[in-house]
């Protein structure tokens, strides 16, 4: 996080080639010795904390640990509490277990060995999926065609294509819903639901706000007009949105969310700003830009906006680094263009209309 930086460090890493990543792994676990100022100062790893590693994996009965059994074995090697959970951040940066503990619904889940989820993520997540799926006897065709055209994850189909696997991707998927890989009670993969048609957005969004209503957009650009968008960003802002009202739904796909929250009409939708200068007369590279759009009474349009951007903080933090900027807009007659988001935090409602007004000073 921002805030954070003190000193900064850049280490080369290609996923690709494998090169530099075990030098980031050192370099991070190295950070968080320093932030927790372990053992007056000293980089190594004290030995209570490699005594509690070894207890950790030793446990092979269950995919995952409670804190409490991870409390329990640190007691037993003489660590307390605030020990144990400075050990369980450590040998999450160094690779040795996975400890989500800010990510809700992870907080009390410690998982011994990360092949574990590195194992599953492969075999759910496949580029042959459909021609995989059809080799499976225990699959049923209503289980199948429900994943394929819709992205709906029953029970069976888990079981059929995850048999040794299942328990684990149950407890994963807090992570999965955190990093928008799905959404709802009943589990639907965002990967797998249809694109929206340029006629389905139109007929459930008016493009202009009506009297006494404002609209309020949220711009996102990637950082490189020349490369493909953030992978997984739009999906995560799609699942975000969907996930604010289940009953307020009013289109679900995996490039365009529209969702009644609280009388306000919010909506999420991935557009081409390619197709946009060509409407314009303009010409550009291709490049995709992520939008969340807020429908309200005027009145309550800035708070909205403004409790909207927590709801989505969480993508936009995972996300910044590939982010080249997040603007502000408001639909309609204005004489200001856009404004940064930062502005969005720090100024009143009042402020922000003044600003788009052209009243600013």
């Amino acid at each position: 996080r921002l805030e954070d930086l003190v000193d900064v460090h850049i280490v080369p890493v290609s996923s690709k080639r494998n090169e530099g990543i075990e030098a980031l792994r050192s370099k991070m676990a190295e950070v968080v010795l320093r932030r927790i100022s372990v053992s007056g100062g000293s980089r190594e790893v004290p030995q209570s904390w490699s005594d509690l590693c070894k207890r950790i994996k030793q446990e092979t009965s269950k995919p995952c640990l409670s804190v409490e059994v991870c409390k329990q074995s640190g007691a037993a090697v003489g660590m307390g509490t605030a020990d144990v959970m400075n050990a369980l951040d450590y040998f999450n940066v160094s690779g040795e277990i996975v400890f989500y503990r800010r990510i809700q619904g992870m907080e009390d889940k410690v998982f011994q060995h990360p092949t574990t989820i590195m194992r599953l993520f492969k075999l759910f997540f496949r580029h042959d999926m459909a021609q995989h799926l059809q080799t499976l006897d225990g699959l049923m065709d209503e289980d199948r065609q429900q994943f394929l055209e819709g992205g709906v994850v029953t029970d069976k189909f888990v079981e059929a294509v995850l048999p040794e696997e299942a328990e684990a991707f149950k407890l994963l998927l807090p992570l999965m819903k955190h990093f928008g890989l799905c959404f709802n009670r009943t589990v639907t993969m965002m990967a797998n639901v249809p694109i929206a048609r340029e006629e389905e957005i139109a007929a459930r969004w008016s493009k202009l706000p009506g009297k006494g209503t404002k609209e309020v957009k949220l711009t996102m650009k990637s950082l490189d007009v020349n490369s493909q968008h953030p992978v997984g960003l739009g999906e995560s802002l799609a699942c975000r949105i969907a996930l604010m009202s289940e009953e307020g739904r009013r289109l679900v796909k995996r490039d365009a969310v529209i969702n009644r929250v609280d009388n306000m009409n919010i909506m999420y939708c991935r557009v081409s700003s390619d197709n946009r200068k060509q409407e314009q007369g303009e010409t550009t590279s291709n490049n995709t830009v992520d939008e969340i759009h807020l429908l309200t009474e005027s009145s309550k349009a800035w708070r909205g906006m403004k409790k909207l951007v927590k709801e989505i903080e969480p993508c936009l933090e995972e996300y910044r680094a590939r982010l080249t900027e997040d603007r502000v807009v408001v639909v309609g007659d204005r004489k200001v263009e856009s404004i940064p988001l930062e502005a969005l935090h720090k100024h009143t409602a009042e402020d922000l209309d003044k600003m788009f007004r052209g009243e600013w000073t």
